[in-house]
């Protein structure tokens, strides 16, 4: 998911002592990285409910050339979390087909707004709305 391999991971081989140093740091960094990004929100530009944000980001992420909309949006949530974001909105995912001869793929591309959401306050109107729901259609 990164763009750039760091410097110091660019090897093929390594010594214990610099496997345990470097590969090793970077390593658990990446994986917390990574589950931090799996439990990024997610809210398309038509949601119509309220998204309880606390903090946005200056300017969109995107991410183009994925392989299917999962992966967009797992690039999209490691791009935020990486910078210290939980949530995306505003988000936008597009596919195109892409055609050369007797050969076509699709290619998917993703942009969105990271923030900071409040998680709490997200539970608690979700909590009310199912609980709404419940009563209303009896």
């Amino acid at each position: 998911m990164l763009p750039e391999k760091p410097a110091g991971l660019c090897h093929d081989k390594y010594c214990p002592r610099c496997h345990d140093e470097h590969i090793e740091t970077a390593l658990t960094t990446y994986n917390e990285i990574m589950e931090r990004a799996k439990n990024v929100g997610y809210w398309a530009k038509g949601y119509r409910g309220h998204v309880p944000v606390l903090k946005k980001a200056r300017f969109d992420i995107s991410v183009e050339n994925g392989l299917d909309r999962d992966d967009v949006l797992l690039r999209l949530g490691f791009k935020a979390a990486q910078a210290g974001f939980n949530g995306l909105i505003q988000g936008e995912v597009t596919s195109a087909k892409v055609r050369n001869f007797g050969y076509q793929k699709m290619t998917w591309s993703a942009s969105a707004l990271p923030c900071m959401v409040d998680d709490e306050k997200l539970a608690r109107e979700e909590y009310r709305e199912a609980h709404w729901r419940i009563l209303h259609h009896r």
